[in-house]
């Protein structure tokens, strides 16, 4: 959208930016496109987080243990599970599967105790391979069994998979993508002819930061409004400023026909009129 801030006979000054609308939309696009990927990207971390076992021998010569596990990055924190009386810990695999996928492993670390056994932490083989520098299922049972059948009074694990670099990447991509349909938003340009002084001042206010560019109007070899076919092979336009030196200024992308050549036969009136004395 173009906005004509000053016109006078000897200064110019043009505004650039994106229509409300499209402001708008692009924003409401870009909360779609994240709320999309985030669903899929929460039900790959949803074991993502916290696992931490308490175990003690208690004054009555038995073997209790608290276990507490939160989900989510860490998000959400689940009720503690608490056994009285383990007696052992037995760490067994599961192939589970269905019709639409091969088999899979399922490994579960279960406490033992007189009424049962209790499903302590659950890893796939996924998860299994991927942290395969911390805890897995099967090293928590080794170690409880250890700590059973020796002298010490207590034991204390953690697994924290918070830091895991997968599940950061994927987060960082869908943000990025975001802030990718977003960033045009933040554009505005601000073009200033000014023949009394016989300077043209560029401002370019883009996503990552400003642009400043200042030059004498005598260098500015042409204004030029280019024609090129959109993603969807229909024709669009770049207005620009060629400068004797560095490279062409652009001053609107994606602009229509007749807005370009509105700002093209203005930006050439001020460049053409006379210096003035």
């Amino acid at each position: 959208m173009l906005r004509i801030l000053k016109q006078t006979s000897e200064r110019l000054t043009l505004q650039i930016q994106p229509s409300v609308t499209e402001r708008i939309g692009r924003i409401i696009f870009a909360g779609v496109w994240i709320t999309l990927f985030l669903v899929p990207y929460a039900a790959s971390v949803r074991n993502t987080g916290v696992f931490r076992l308490t175990c003690q021998w208690t004054e009555a010569e038995q073997v209790d243990c608290e276990a507490v596990r939160s989900t989510y990055l860490g998000l959400v924190q689940q009720a503690p599970v608490t056994v009285t009386g383990v007696r052992a810990s037995q760490f067994v695999v599961q192939e589970r599967s269905d019709d639409r996928s091969d088999p899979q492993s399922i490994y579960t670390a279960l406490l033992m105790s007189r009424t049962g056994a209790t499903p302590l932490l659950r890893l796939d083989a996924e998860d299994v391979q991927e942290r395969n520098t911390a805890t897995t299922a099967l090293e928590i049972v080794n170690r409880l069994n250890t700590f059973i059948r020796s002298t010490e009074t207590e034991l204390s694990l953690q697994q924290d998979d918070r830091w895991h670099a997968n599940a950061w990447f994927g987060l960082l991509l869908i943000l990025a993508g975001g802030l990718w349909l977003v960033a045009p938003v933040m554009c505005r340009e601000r073009l200033e002819l000014d023949r009394s002084t016989n300077r043209l001042t560029y401002r370019g206010q883009h996503f990552w930061g400003w642009q400043t560019r200042q030059c004498a109007l005598e260098e500015v070899q042409r204004v030029e409004l280019r024609s090129y076919p959109d993603d969807d092979e229909e024709p669009s336009y770049l207005l620009l400023l060629v400068l004797e030196r560095g490279a062409p200024l652009v001053l609107w992308e994606n602009c229509d026909l007749q807005s370009g050549e509105e700002v093209l036969s203005l930006i050439q009136g001020v460049l053409e009129r006379p210096e003035s004395s």
